[in-house]
Order: structure tokens, then C-alpha cells, then sequence
């Protein structure tokens, strides 16, 4: 039963109720996942890992999850599993992998397959009370969140400039941007959007004149 399905910009994953990962679609960089860049017109297993979640991005494809050995998955552990990533991992260095990998930067952390989202070239996520980003490909438009006085681009997850004891609800992310769904409670010293109490005022019209008259045809 498939409880999943992801659209990244030229190949596509879906998972089902078992935990099983496919992808399919094309396969530059591997982020397919099958150990190879061959294109897969049909959804092929991913092979490695059981998964509570897949998503993907422009040249790489993440999951969180458990490891699998010989079909078996490994015992699972707090939250909704480990950060997997394949395709492009650092792509300033020419870093990839053709098959999930952990990423260790957030190894042990408890992730809520809510809070972690992935970008056209970026990571993030919430989780231990902090946000966390960071990008396969360089980024320039402050996606990551490491505040104005940070870097715009790091291959290395770091936390954003959110305060501690953040307690996040969902994370998205887009080709540019990064949003985070949080307790307002938890969100000290950040800029916060809440939704109006009173309904918005309609737009202005102006009245309407009479239609304009049709000439007579000669």
C-alpha cells in the first residue's frame, strides 16, 4: 500500500506502508539510489534502509529511516528514524553517493518525519529544540536560516538563528526559501507572523457607470 508519493524536478519516489522505498525517473548524480545513473522508467526498490518518509529535491533525494540488512531492518530507534541523503552531497566538492548514506551531522536525534523537509539544494529540519539546515549545492538567498551575520552556504548541518528550546510543528522548504511552523510560546526573540482576528476589509470598487454606448453602423 503506497502512503507516500514525492515529486522532485525530474524523478519521483513513493513509499509504502512497509517502510519500502522506490524511485524512479532520472538518475543524474544516482539520486535514485540504485548504486548506478541509469534512468528508471518504473519504480524501482531502494535498497539499504526502511523508511518513514522520502522526499525530493533537485539532484538529491532524502529520507529519514532505519538501516536493513538483508531485508531485515535494524531495530528502530526514537523519533522517525536516521537522515538518509544520495545524489549530490556536497556539490562545491564533487561529493555524492549513488545510494543512502547517513548523515551524521544530526546522528542520534529524535526527528519527527514532520519536521524535515528538503529544498531544490537544501536540508532542514527541527528537532533536540534548535532548527537545522544545510545545502548540497551552494545557496545565496539565506534559505539555511544562519541569520544575518552567518553564512549563506555550508555542506555541514549548523543551527539556524532561531533561539533554543524551539519547538517546531512542520518544516518546509522550497527552491529558495525555508519555513518553520512553531509553538509561538517556544519562538523567543524571533519575528512571528500570526493570523488576523478581524476579518480582512473587502478591496475598495469604484461604481460602475453606465456601459458605453455602441455606435451606429453606417
Amino acid at each position: 500500500k503506497i502512503i507516500q508519493v514525492s515529486a522532485g524536478k525530474h524523478h519521483a519516489a513513493c513509499l509504502t506502508d512497509e517502510g519500502l522505498g522506490y524511485t524512479w525517473g532520472d538518475n543524474g548524480y544516482g539520486k535514485l539510489g540504485h548504486r548506478d545513473q541509469k534512468q528508471r522508467n518504473a519504480p524501482t526498490r531502494v535498497q539499504g534502509a526502511r523508511f518513514s518518509t522520502l522526499l525530493c529535491g533537485d539532484v538529491s533525494t532524502a529520507g529519514l529511516g532505519w538501516p536493513e540488512y538483508q531485508g531485515r531492518p535494524f531495530s528502530k530507534q526514537s523519533g522517525d528514524g536516521l537522515v538518509w541523503v544520495w545524489g549530490v552531497l556536497k556539490g562545491s566538492n564533487g561529493e555524492g553517493a549513488t545510494h543512502p548514506v547517513p548523515n551524521y551531522d544530526v546522528q542520534g536525534w529524535a526527528i519527527d518525519k514532520s519536521n524535515f523537509a528538503l529544498g531544490g539544494t537544501h536540508c532542514a529540519l527541527s528537532g533536540e529544540g534548535a532548527g537545522v539546515a544545510w545545502a548540497f549545492s551552494p545557496v545565496a538567498f539565506g534559505q539555511l536560516g544562519f541569520g544575518p551575520n552567518g553564512v549563506k552556504s555550508s555542506h555541514t548541518a549548523n543551527k539556524m538563528d532561531v533561539g533554543e528550546g524551539l519547538v517546531a510543528r512542520q518544516v518546509v522548504a522550497s527552491v529558495g526559501q525555508t519555513h518553520l511552523l512553531v509553538d509561538s510560546e517556544t519562538a523567543k526573540g524571533v519575528e512571528t507572523w500570526e493570523p488576523p482576528t478581524e476579518p480582512l476589509p473587502a478591496p475598495a470598487t469604484k461604481p460602475r457607470g453606465p456601459p458605453p454606448k455602441k455606435k451606429a453602423r453606417s
